[in-house]
């Protein structure tokens, strides 16, 4: 079964800082979740640490389960074998593989990064902690995660 991430920046001022409010979607097969159909935005770049940090863990065949940070929009996952079985607060959204579950993640976080980076601010010490806690789970990943 396919499945795809999506993020995307709410734009709430000229400046994209660490706590940039933005929105997740997860589409597993024909079935669709998001923080914004719930109207649940989330300071995007530092729930995308966390769930790169999840990635791993999933990778390896574990369970992880990410709440979008200021949010209560959450996302499970639970690998069995090398089947992941992804699922929100009230149900299952449907199953995929490991390896493509986190390869959705990867291959989202690095447009949705590249599309924001250079215009990310470093100024103010909360910013400056967000981009160094991304930076850091990306390295993390490249590291632990060896993708084809």
């Amino acid at each position: 079964m396919s499945v795809a991430f999506g993020f995307e920046l709410i734009p709430d001022s000229a400046e994209v800082h660490g706590l940039s409010m933005g929105h997740m979607t997860v589409l597993v097969g024909d079935r669709c979740v998001s923080s914004k159909d719930k109207n649940q935005p989330m300071m995007i770049f530092v729930t995308l640490s966390e769930l790169l940090d999840a990635a791993i863990r999933v990778f390896r065949g574990g369970r992880a389960t990410v709440t979008g940070t200021d949010s209560s929009f959450e996302i499970g996952f639970d690998c069995t074998c090398d089947i992941v079985t992804l699922s929100d607060r009230r149900s299952i959204i449907g199953k995929a593989s490991r390896i493509e579950v986190v390869e959705a993640i990867w291959t989202e976080t690095q447009r949705f990064v590249s599309e924001y980076w250079e215009h990310f601010s470093r100024v103010d010490p909360t910013s400056a902690a967000a981009f160094d806690d991304l930076s850091l789970s990306m390295r993390r990943f490249t590291e632990e995660v060896h993708l084809k």
